[in-house]
């Protein structure tokens, strides 16, 4: 149809439907990056106000936090007394005994959310949970785990659970206390693990001692092809451990580009438009041909467009999710 491929919409978008696309933008400006920090809290119920003003004076995102010492029956009471104003928290207590347990302490403008996944270690204690920024899906693994373990055990079991998380395609974040000595190059255990990691593409990022003892024992794992992690480094003493703190890509994917054209209809001069389409020849020339009355009414409405509405370019982003036509 000539309307159509002038240009002109053969339906012309209500102002309310305007008004609603503008509606859904997000207000501000996304930030970039998530800032997190990981901290041995030798308990959460002697340490409750340390962890709390870290969190406060630091402005963490997230924040990993291994040997929180609570119960499925005081647990949840004590993290709330911990979060400051604007933050959130979910854990997994030890299911026996005392000591252990692992938290993940969040702001409450992140949608974060348990995940499960059919897998009990017995050699470490873990808690496993998605963290949403910006349209991106983080997976973040929290792990503790207890020095007098098997050394062995713990490699098999961590191996499983590599295998189960790493087919997953989106980003990966595997951060705890391991309690290995992985900055001791005549260590086997920290050198048999780092093979491991290696093996399976993954990065340590923690250059650093992050105990008092002086060895690496807080550590930091990603994919290597997620590009996640950077400037990774090793903050205040806490409590006998120093807390880590990194910051972890967040960014909105870019959302592609598609060039249209359009005309600019609403500035027309009506007047000025009418005016020229009654002197256009299909109206004031006299001719019995079809055919000749068609290319005057193309060219002649053509021209007329051109000069008062010009076809003009833009790039657009397009709505992520949605498919390029």
């Amino acid at each position: 149809m000539i309307v159509t491929s002038l240009g002109i919409p053969a339906v012309f978008p209500s102002r309310r439907g305007r008004r609603g696309g503008k509606s859904v933008k997000i207000n501000g400006a996304a930030k970039k990056f998530l800032y997190c920090g990981l901290v041995n809290a030798r308990s959460l119920v002697s340490n409750k106000y340390v962890i709390s003003h870290h969190l406060t004076v630091t402005g963490l995102d997230v924040l990993a936090v291994t040997e929180t010492w609570l119960n499925e029956e005081n647990g949840d009471t004590i993290l709330r007394e911990v979060c400051p104003s604007g933050y959130s928290a979910i854990h997994c207590p030890r299911s026996r005994g005392r000591g252990g347990g692992v938290a993940l302490f969040f702001r409450d403008s992140l949608r974060v959310g348990i995940l499960s996944v059919d897998f009990c270690p017995d050699s470490f204690e873990y808690l496993y949970a998605s963290v949403c920024v910006n349209g991106v899906t983080l997976r973040l693994v929290v792990i503790y785990r207890p020095p007098s373990l098997s050394p062995n055990q713990f490699l098999a079991d961590f191996a499983d659970l590599l295998e189960l998380l790493l087919p997953h395609p989106s980003k990966l974040l595997i951060v705890g206390d391991f309690n290995i000595h992985v900055d001791s190059e005549s260590n086997a255990f920290g050198q048999k693990f780092l093979s491991l990691v290696e093996s399976c593409d993954l990065s340590q990022h923690v250059g650093e001692s992050t105990h008092h003892g002086g060895h690496t024992l807080d550590l930091v794992l990603s994919r290597s092809v997620d590009n996640l992690v950077l400037d990774c480094h090793v903050s205040d003493l806490l409590t006998d451990h120093s807390a880590v703190h990194w910051f972890a890509r967040a960014s909105r994917p870019v959302r592609p580009k598609k060039a249209v054209t359009f005309r600019d209809l609403k500035s027309l001069d009506l007047d000025l438009f009418v005016t020229d389409l009654v002197n256009l020849q299909l109206f004031t020339a006299e001719t019995n041909d079809v055919t000749t009355l068609l290319e005057w009414y193309n060219e002649g409405l053509a021209a007329v467009l051109n000069k008062h509405a010009p076809i003009q370019k833009k790039d657009i982003h397009h709505p992520s999710g949605q498919p390029m036509e």
